[in-house]
């Protein structure tokens, strides 16, 4: 599966970096961010990503082929690709830590949507540049709360 890393760089003000520095370590304590991060992402792939059928993160799907189309039709009216039960749609979840989040699927067969594994390849979970600034905003925000909590 895939594996996102994220970078903490920081910029912006001489106050904000003096602030940062004279904070340390305790300033990593970001345990709240990555609850945020999870929930708003397993949120993200499991809306969104399904609503538009993957074209929100730049991986549109491609279409059922029409005899699968026309057999899902018929033994599952009205539901989208890639649900059925809505089991696999519900099965995003994630484990935080204070410094780092793990996002997962926990049906098993989430992994040939995603690696296309035995079936077209659908991608349900990728991260872009708008859902990474966000996440950046939940780390700054807890980082900024840190410091005032301690007074810095």
């Amino acid at each position: 599966m895939a594996e996102v890393n994220i970078k903490i760089s920081v910029e912006g003000s001489r106050e904000f970096r003096a602030r940062f520095e004279k904070f340390g370590a305790k300033i990593l304590d970001l345990d709240q961010a990555m609850k945020k991060s999870g929930d708003y992402l397993s949120k993200f792939f499991s809306g969104e990503v399904f609503a538009s059928r993957g074209q929100i993160i730049g991986k549109p799907w491609r279409p059922l082929n029409d005899a699968y189309a026309a057999d899902k039709a018929r033994r599952f009216p009205g539901r989208p690709p890639l649900i059925r039960s809505g089991a696999m749609n519900r099965g995003y979840k994630y484990d935080a830590t204070s410094s780092s989040v793990f996002l997962f699927n926990s049906q098993f067969y989430f992994r040939f949507h995603q690696n296309g594994e035995g079936v077209p390849q659908r991608i349900t979970m990728a991260t872009d540049g708008p859902r990474l600034t966000r996440v950046g905003e939940f780390i700054g925000d807890n980082i900024n709360k840190n410091m005032e909590e301690a007074g810095v």
